[in-house]
């Protein structure tokens, strides 16, 4: 597997993992599919999985919240990134 940047999952990603779950596939069989590293779809799975399983809608929602949050702080305590 070639290094690759990171870049954040896409919600069709995210979409095709919760599939892929509810059709019993292994995580080293969608990391496969998503040209993904495992550890990438584990921690995905891991970070939002509720009472009811992996949604992926739930955890795309979470991720952009996740980032806006984090760009509000980021902005109003005045921080310079660069």
């Amino acid at each position: 597997m070639q290094k690759r940047r990171y870049t954040r999952l896409t919600d069709q990603e995210r979409e095709s993992i919760s599939r892929g779950l509810a059709q019993y596939k292994s995580i080293r069989q969608l990391a496969k599919e998503l040209n993904r590293s495992p550890s990438t779809i584990s921690c995905e799975i891991r970070r939002n999985k509720g009472k009811s399983g992996y949604r992926a809608f739930s955890a795309s929602n979470a991720a952009k919240a996740g980032s806006f949050e984090a760009y509000l702080l980021i902005r109003c305590a005045g921080i310079k990134i660069r």
